[in-house]
């Protein structure tokens, strides 16, 4: 792992991971980040897991015009709307 290193929040409010960083975990350019709050001020980044929109599972999701769906609640909502 890499030491601690200092950003500044840009005017428009972001901020730049460093390459290193990204390069170690992973996060490639386009990958979806989580943003959390802790309560001691600090905030905590990982990557996105896509998860079902009615259940929250993660497992075999899938997304189609916006909506993330898994596989069971996918054809749950299918019957119900044929």
């Amino acid at each position: 792992m890499v030491d601690v290193s200092f950003k500044k929040i840009t005017k428009s409010g972001g901020i730049t991971l460093p390459r290193q960083i990204r390069q170690e975990l992973g996060m490639l350019p386009g990958v979806a980040l989580e943003i959390t709050p802790e309560a001691d001020g600090s905030l905590r980044l990982c990557k996105h897991t896509p998860s079902c929109h009615l259940c929250g599972s993660a497992e075999d999701v899938t997304t189609h015009k916006g909506l993330t769906l898994c596989r069971e609640c996918a054809a749950a909502f299918s019957r119900e709307v044929d």
